[in-house]
């Protein structure tokens, strides 16, 4: 009891004496976060890219009130680190491995206005967030000026660090004008075209990801009209009989098909300025118009939201944030978010912001720590969690108990090992099939004998070329039995 009290008032007093962070800290906790940067990338391999700090670009973010909330330090060739400016809070909030930072005073700064409410409430509501949040935040201070580079480095990550050119699982970099929105409607009072809207923006990339439907069907029951300007929507226009994915890298006129349908699904209030809708009408239209197995729209205030929002990334499942920021004319945002990274301390997300590569140039996404520990706080409003294209291949009943097939990495970066047993010789077919169920690629076929076997997967189809970065599935099909596993694939 008398330990427990004796914490409680050490962290009180550390709450109490709590020290604006200087230039000179700032930089040098920027410095050993590039480090932490060069070391990931040359333990994966990459040993051509070299993060170094840009002292000179050193900049204070600041609240409306003129209060020091943080300070960004540019990396060349690219990226930033993002440092607080008290050290009561997170030492690193954010960093990006690619782009630069943006300091465009506009709405569409999604990670600009991110920062500057979340920062400002994080400091309003210091005395009310939890303890041992403000404890641990203090010991990463320490490490991080002590530069203890491998220790703070200790950290798994999905996808690997290395593995994904834009840090997460989503390999896209859509936004919402042109061309994506070449097929939204006019907006009647400018005479400009509407723009596609977050939430149709993030949707679109996750359609994309499971490279999942083949195709899209809307009715006239499906038609409605736009609250802000009166806009008939004729569902039916947004129908699309074919997409082709390109194995994964869409026309620009397909992506901007796609987004127009996840907008009229959605029930998008469309206008040149700014469209917006709510964000669990994704999830609906996902599962009604897009026959997804499955999409579910969860409240931060869920007690299971980010153990299932974390199990999600490790799956390789991207999901939709709706994020407030409090100067955005739609009251938030909506992102992707398609990565996780587990430290000692505190759980890093990586977040696609839905401004592609040049909106704000160029800063597509980035790695967050979401705030935690403290109460009464929606920065995280909710999210669409859960979604899972079908397999699109018939799963029939396993008839055989002893047949079993295993797959080993599930998340292929190198040639994945496939290995299943017979309990009795059989006529076998090993096969892997993408999300729609095309099947494009046999691995093995014929008469087997008892026992174990294994074969390799390279990430290429049937004819030697390389596949997209997605979801698969490699199935087993015996005369009595038929097995599916799942697959991610990531070049």
């Amino acid at each position: 009891m008398h330990k427990c009290k004796v914490l409680t008032i050490l962290l009180l007093v550390s709450v109490l004496f709590a020290e604006q962070v200087s230039l000179q800290t700032a930089l040098k906790v920027a410095s050993v976060q590039a480090d932490i940067m060069n070391t990931r990338l040359a333990d994966a391999g990459y040993l051509s890219r070299d993060y170094e700090l840009s002292a000179e670009s050193l900049r204070p973010i600041l609240s409306k009130e003129g209060r020091t909330l943080a300070y960004v330090a540019g990396c060349e060739p690219e990226g930033f680190v993002v440092v607080s400016a008290d050290d009561n809070l997170v030492p690193v909030i954010a960093y990006a491995e690619h782009g630069s930072f943006q300091w465009e005073e506009n709405e569409h700064n999604v990670l600009m206005n991110m920062l500057r409410y979340d920062l400002s409430k994080r400091l309003e509501l210091v005395d009310l967030t939890d303890a041992e949040t403000i404890h641990d935040n203090h010991e990463q201070w320490d490490r991080f000026l002590d530069a203890e580079t491998r220790t703070l480095d200790d950290v798994e990550s999905w996808p690997s660090a290395g593995e994904s050119w834009t840090g997460g699982w989503i390999q896209s970099m859509w936004h919402q004008s042109d061309p994506y929105n070449q097929f939204c409607p006019m907006d009647p009072e400018t005479g400009k075209r509407s723009i596609v809207g977050c939430v149709a923006t993030a949707m679109g990339q996750i359609v994309a990801f499971w490279q999942y439907p083949p195709s899209v069907t809307f009715t006239t029951e499906d038609n409605y009209v736009t609250r802000t300007r009166e806009i008939e929507i004729h569902a039916p226009d947004a129908s699309i009989d074919y997409i082709d994915y390109r194995n994964g890298r869409p026309a620009n006129s397909t992506c901007a098909a796609i987004s127009f349908a996840c907008g009229v699904g959605s029930k998008m209030n469309y206008t040149s300025e700014a469209s917006g809708t709510y964000p669990e009408n994704s999830a609906i239209s996902l599962e009604k118009h897009f026959k997804y197995a499955n999409a579910e729209s969860k409240s931060e205030d869920d007690a299971d939201f980010y153990e299932v929002l974390e199990q999600n990334m490790k799956d390789a499942k991207p999901a939709m944030l709706w994020i407030n920021i409090e100067d955005s004319s739609s009251g938030g945002h909506e992102i992707v978010c398609d990565g996780f990274r587990e430290p000692e301390y505190h759980p890093e997300w990586h977040l696609n912001f839905g401004w592609g590569s040049s909106n704000p140039h160029p800063l597509p996404s980035a790695w967050y720590i979401l705030p935690y520990g403290i109460p009464y706080y929606p920065f995280v409003i909710e999210g669409v969690v859960n979604i899972e294209a079908p397999s699109g291949i018939d799963e029939q009943p396993l008839t055989d108990p002893g047949i079993r097939i295993t797959v080993s990495p599930e998340l292929v970066v190198k040639p994945a090992e496939i290995s299943y047993h017979l309990s009795d010789p059989a006529e076998v077919n090993v096969s892997i099939y993408d999300a729609s169920g095309r099947g494009v690629r046999v691995l093995a076929e014929g008469t087997q004998a008892q026992g174990e076997h294994t074969v390799l997967w390279d990430g290429r189809d049937g004819a030697g070329y390389r596949l997209s970065n997605g979801c698969y599935f490699v199935s087993l099909r015996t005369p009595v039995s038929y097995l599916t596993k799942r697959i991610v694939f990531i070049k």
